[in-house]
């Protein structure tokens, strides 16, 4: 439901490039699965577990 929602935001068309919902999911999948390092933010953290 919140990739679906994410889909439908008006934000998303001035995004430099389109997700899929898959690619928004796993982005989710990664911010709420994600350790966070004491010197890192939790979305930097996120995006690296979703880019490994």
């Amino acid at each position: 439901m919140l990739a679906a929602n994410a889909l439908k935001d008006a934000c998303g068309l001035t995004n430099p490039r389109k997700a899929s919902q898959a690619e928004i999911e796993a982005i989710f999948r990664g911010a709420m699965d994600a350790p966070v390092d004491a010197g890192k933010s939790q979305s930097k953290a996120a995006l690296e577990a979703v880019a490994a």
